[in-house]
């Protein structure tokens, strides 16, 4: 998490890229993220990392002069709930839109993006199904078929025979297709002795 946060310099510059002219305009950000669910703390970190950020390059004079402003909005983790969240700030017009930070929410929120033409920026978002596309939707992280085969890999490197899988139901774009990969990749290593073995 700490590394994806300190990708946010890039994501103010290219804001700033994106943005007006305005001499002393402010330079606004939009996030959304889930603040109100059960999973809430994932979104709040996100949002403080955000927020940290733009504090301190406001101290230092914002960029070129002028300040950032965060406009914040709370999917929730539920798809109505973030389609209203997301024209909200399609109608409030920032230069760019910071998250979602699920790929459950992403599957909601990416189109009516790509639609208003808002560049959107994620964090988090790990679901392949956002791989390789042609529209304003950036990820700064690897998809989640990258990252099940390489904790396989390493889980099996490290002569563990057997796993078990816990993973978060609401979020199926994620945790579907990285259990997939793990579990994929971790029974294709087997040894014939182990074959038996079932993943659970």
């Amino acid at each position: 998490m700490k590394r994806q946060i300190a990708n946010f310099a890039g994501i103010v510059t290219l804001a700033w890229t994106l943005g007006g002219c305005g001499p002393q305009e402010p330079i606004r950000i939009g996030l959304i993220a889930g603040l109100s669910n059960r999973g809430s703390d994932f979104g709040e970190s996100v949002r403080n990392g955000v927020i940290l950020a733009f504090e301190q390059q406001n101290q230092a004079g914002g960029i070129k002069g002028r300040k950032i402003e965060l406009i914040v909005r709370d999917d929730g983790q539920n798809a109505e709930q973030a389609r209203r969240a997301a024209r909200e700030l399609i109608e409030l017009r920032p230069e760019v839109v910071i998250g979602p930070v699920t790929s459950s929410m992403a599957a909601v929120v990416v189109p009516l993006m790509n639609e208003a033409q808002l560049t959107l920026i994620s964090p988090t978002v790990m679901s392949p199904d956002f791989h390789g596309k042609d529209d304003r939707f950036f990820r700064v992280n690897r998809t989640t078929t990258e990252a099940g085969i390489e904790h396989a890999r390493i889980l099996r490197e490290r002569k563990l025979q057997r796993v078990g899988i816990a993973f978060d139901a609401s979020n199926p774009q994620y945790s579907a297709t990285w259990r997939k990969a793990f579990v994929d990749t971790f029974t294709s290593m087997a040894t014939n002795r182990e074959m038996e073995t079932t993943v659970r």
